[in-house]
């Protein structure tokens, strides 16, 4: 057995791996020694369209690798008992292809025997239908079953290694999570850009990206959004701060509107408001969030504004862009067709969602908004 020294430097390594990419190779190298094995293997299958990649390869030749992802990986003896097991489950080689059936196949006469390469053990890191990733540990084929100390050292690792696993599964599905947040705000009509809590720009969409590299009015630098006229620009990072320090619970700005000025050119409307995150884990990381709307273009509109800022239903910006008209609730009501009751349970959704009591609060935040995309 490895000291206990060794053993925690080979978690430490894998339980920092699922964040740094770069070393699950070292990791594996660990292990294969550890295990006294002769390597080790990262890949990714995606059996529907016939995509068969290896990520690090240890102990065994390069050529190996190539050839596995260029032909071989369809041919793969092993795969269809593995994809039977569950993700996170040890497979070893020997109960997925009885040798007999497997020295048949041209997968093991031509890259398994001129290779060395005999699988002991597979462990399937990401696994959804005919897509997987896998950790592969291999010895060779003169070699016996790895002893009982390999068995159990083994064990010992293995919950650890599902643990990682899991923390690599989040961290991926965070990084989903961050696409498709980003294709959502991609689509809307008019600029949007996200500050974390030192106002900062996590994320701007492409119509704020774009507005960005015309240099027309705004721009970025070290990460901050600034105005080309000096004052307005002082304004914008003072608005900021304010929203910044109500959203850490030491303010109570509900965000403010300004123009920022062009040249030859209607002013930019922007408006800078404290952003509720609870919604999703990208968006916990964001303070504030600036809206940037181009009169000149004529799109987006309130309600969308609100949808994205606060979280509101359609049914509930319908009703609070009524509410920003004048009309009290029981007006709403008979236009939207729906009864007290309704209005009244969205009213309170609304109030929820935009951190405010009263109707007066309410129409003071929308008041702040400016008209998105309204000529004039």
């Amino acid at each position: 057995m490895p000291s206990t020294e060794a053993l925690s430097r080979l978690l430490l390594k894998l339980y920092a791996a699922p964040a740094s990419p770069d070393l699950w190779p070292e990791f594996l190298r660990d292990l294969v020694e550890m295990l006294g094995l002769s390597g080790a293997a990262l890949t990714s299958q995606d059996v529907g369209n016939e995509r068969y990649g290896v990520q690090a390869l240890i102990g065994v030749d390069p050529e190996a690798g190539r050839l596995y992802q260029e032909y071989y990986g369809a041919q793969d003896a092993w795969r269809p008992a593995f994809m039977k097991k569950a993700e996170g489950e040890l497979a070893f080689g020997d109960e997925l292809v009885q040798f007999d059936e497997l020295r048949r196949t041209e997968f093991y006469n031509d890259l398994l025997r001129p290779f060395d390469i005999r699988l002991f053990c597979g462990i399937a890191t990401q696994k959804e239908a005919s897509r997987f990733e896998e950790i592969s540990l291999y010895h060779r084929w003169k070699d016996d079953f790895p002893p009982r100390e390999t068995l159990d050292l083994l064990e010992l690792i293995l919950p650890h290694l599902r643990a990682a696993l899991r923390v690599r599964r989040k961290l991926v599905a965070l990084e989903g999570e961050r696409s498709d947040f980003a294709r959502a705000l991609d689509a809307l009509r008019f600029g949007l850009v996200l500050l974390d809590e030192h106002g900062a720009c996590i994320h701007a969409n492409q119509f704020a990206e774009e507005a960005f590299k015309r240099g027309d009015g705004l721009f970025v630098a070290n990460r901050r959004v600034g105005a080309r006229v000096t004052r307005e620009s002082h304004k914008l990072t003072r608005i900021i701060e304010e929203v910044i320090r109500t959203v850490k619970g030491k303010g109570t700005s509900p965000g403010s509107a300004m123009l920022v000025s062009r040249r030859g050119s209607s002013p930019l409307q922007v408006f800078i408001a404290p952003f509720p995150s609870e919604d999703t884990s990208f968006a916990r990381r964001v303070f504030a969030a600036l809206f940037i709307s181009d009169p000149n273009t004529g799109h987006g509109d309130l309600r969308e504004i609100l949808r994205t800022l606060y979280g509101l239903t359609p049914a509930e910006s319908r009703l609070a862009e009524l509410i920003m008209s004048g009309l009290s609730l029981r007006e709403a009501a008979d236009l939207n067709e729906v009864s007290d009751e309704t209005v009244r349970s969205q009213s309170k959704a609304i109030y929820a969602k935009t951190g405010v009591r009263r109707q007066a609060d309410l129409i003071r935040i929308m008041s702040n908004i400016p008209n998105i995309g309204q000529k004039g």
